[in-house]
């Protein structure tokens, strides 16, 4: 793969593989971002340069050499750690589904949908243990 199709690759995860878009992010007109993701095209240093400084988590020796992955493994480590903390958190509460309100169960739902954290307080994790310990669980 040559740097014009990965910078065609960038477009496609970034973008959405929108040409005018990805122009705008870089500042750049929709026919100069043409002519870098057509094969064989030049592509010099500013560039490249840019595209480092507005997408930061894209690996620089990636797009220059094609060494590694596109994006840098550390950001994919730390979106990997808080998800995995967010189904760690969810899984510790799902006990308590069968005592919670209306209310609660959509917060829960919605936040499980959207593998986003579920807030509760000391005082809603308090009353669903004790339900759960009146009821035998």
């Amino acid at each position: 793969m040559g740097i014009n199709q990965r910078i065609r690759a960038i477009v496609d995860v970034k973008c959405g593989g929108n040409q005018r878009s990805f122009a705008s992010k870089l500042e750049y007109t929709p026919q100069y971002v043409a002519k870098l993701v057509k094969d064989g095209g030049s592509v010099g240093l500013e560039p490249i340069s840019k595209i480092l400084q507005v997408f930061s988590d894209i690996d620089a020796r990636w797009l220059i050499l094609g060494d590694r992955e596109m994006i840098e493994p550390g950001v994919i480590n730390e979106v990997k750690y808080f998800l995995h903390q967010n189904i760690q958190d969810m899984l510790k509460i799902e006990q308590y589904l069968p005592f919670m309100t209306d209310d609660e169960l959509k917060e829960y739902r919605n936040a499980a949908a959207k593998f986003t954290a579920y807030n509760y307080n000391d005082q809603q994790l308090k009353r669903w243990v004790t339900l759960s310990e009146k009821n035998g669980r």
